[in-house]
Formats: structure tokens, C-alpha cells, sequence
């Protein structure tokens, strides 16, 4: 992944043991870019934007073709989701963001 000048490129985490995808293939395709030219982080209203789309993005990559009734798939899937959003938060590097990342993240573990 590697941001310039206000875009992302955002791919599913996949790590040996923690997700197997339904085929390397479709792990490889999978991706997409999240722009935030358009946002000014330093106002908290475009940093939540930009987190919301970084979530949408990896909302996107981490969809799980395996049958509805695995056990795995949900499990599967929030690996993805998460690794895919702290790698995204890291790469963009904005405090801001990384609070707000933190933030979700302890609204999520106290539920």
C-alpha cells in the first residue's frame, strides 16, 4: 500500500494462518483506492470522512464468497476488516486519524 498526495491504495491483509482467502487470485484482485484530496485533515469532519471511507473500502475487499453457515467466515472477516483499516491508518500516517482510530477501536472492545 502507499498513499501520495492524498490517495490510498487500499488490499485485504491476508495473513498466513489468520485468513485464507477463497483463492489467492481473488486476494491479489482485490483492492481499491480511497482519495482524500478533497478533505483538509486538520478539521475532524474530514478526518471522520476519510475514516469512514477507509472503512467502506475495506468493507469491500474483505467480502467472503464462503458459504453463509462456515464458522470462519465472520471470524475471517474482521481479521480482514481490521488489519486492512490499522495498515491504512499506519500508512496515511495523520494523527488525527490515528486517534480517531484508537477511539473505534475502544468503543468496539467495550461493547
Amino acid at each position: 500500500m502507499q498513499t501520495s498526495f492524498g490517495t490510498i491504495a487500499i488490499t485485504a491483509m491476508l495473513s498466513i494462518g489468520l485468513l485464507l482467502p477463497t483463492s489467492p487470485a481473488a486476494a491479489e484482485d482485490s483492492g481499491q483506492k480511497v482519495t482524500f484530496e478533497d478533505l483538509d485533515l486538520s478539521q475532524s469532519a474530514d478526518v471522520a470522512a476519510l475514516y469512514e471511507r477507509i472503512q467502506a473500502a475495506a468493507r469491500s475487499v474483505c467480502q467472503d464468497d464462503s458459504a453463509p453457515w462456515d464458522a470462519r467466515r465472520a471470524r475471517n472477516y474482521n481479521k480482514c476488516f481490521e488489519g486492512t483499516v490499522d495498515q491504512a491508518v499506519r500508512d496515511i500516517n495523520n494523527v488525527s486519524l490515528t486517534a480517531l482510530h484508537q477511539e473505534f477501536g475502544e468503543k468496539i472492545a467495550s461493547r
